[in-house]
């Protein structure tokens, strides 16, 4: 499966290469260049943009099916209350070694049900002591936190953010550097946006600016 930064860099040459040809063509004056790569350089924009929000979306998806896989709800509905239980239990704990004490007294008595909510809380604080020895003690849960912690570091790395934001903003043409996109949009537009066109410029918005700030992921520490 071709990975959503290999799709970023194909729409760049793509599209790049459009606006090469677009460039050189003699005939075209200044205005008639800006013209000719307005609605191309939208339509770019609004490509990288769903590439990017489809690729945000499936890390989301991805860290839910991690965390159900390791801290799941039982599908026994009586499980199911009980671990609720345990749950609200759990996260009255604010300190790791209590919660160390408390996930070892919890598999040493052979409650899961309460080991796994202390691992839980352990994982959503970030306390690692206690989430490897739930690791050690529970081995099927160990390569989901595992690729779970990987995931949320790299959803929370400022530096991966800033490689997100360069990997997919368009880039502009020389020829469209002084002209700003509500502009464009006017040129390919002239009595304004249709509401399927204004819904694409507000969702490329929305993407930008999920890249610039992020809503940071809890952390796993395993």
């Amino acid at each position: 499966m071709t990975s959503a930064r290999e799709q970023a860099q194909a729409l760049h040459e793509r599209f790049q290469g459009q606006f090469a040809q677009i460039s050189a063509d003699g005939r075209l004056s200044q205005q008639g260049k800006v013209e000719r790569m307005a609605p191309v350089y939208l339509e770019y924009r609004d490509a990288l943009a769903k590439v990017s929000g489809d690729d945000a979306w499936r890390k989301q998806q991805r860290v839910k099916e991690l965390t159900r896989t390791a801290f799941g709800v039982p599908s026994d509905p009586i499980q199911a209350m009980s671990y609720r239980d345990a749950l609200s239990r759990a996260e009255g704990i604010d300190d790791p070694a209590v919660a160390k004490y408390k996930l070892a007294s919890a598999l040493e008595t052979g409650d899961t049900l309460m080991a796994q909510a202390f691992a839980k809380v352990a994982s959503d604080n970030g306390w690692s002591e206690p989430l490897r020895d739930y690791m050690a003690a529970v081995p099927s849960t160990g390569q989901a936190l595992t690729q779970l912690g990987e995931l949320q570091a790299n959803l929370n790395d400022p530096q991966q953010r800033f490689m997100d934001v360069a990997h997919f903003s368009p880039s502009r043409p020389a020829e469209l550097d002084r002209v700003s996109d509500p502009e464009l949009q006017a040129i390919v537009a002239p009595d304004g946006p249709t509401a399927q066109e204004q819904a694409a410029t507000d969702f490329s918005a929305w993407v930008q600016k999920s890249l610039s700030n992020p809503e940071p992921t809890e952390q796993v520490s395993a």
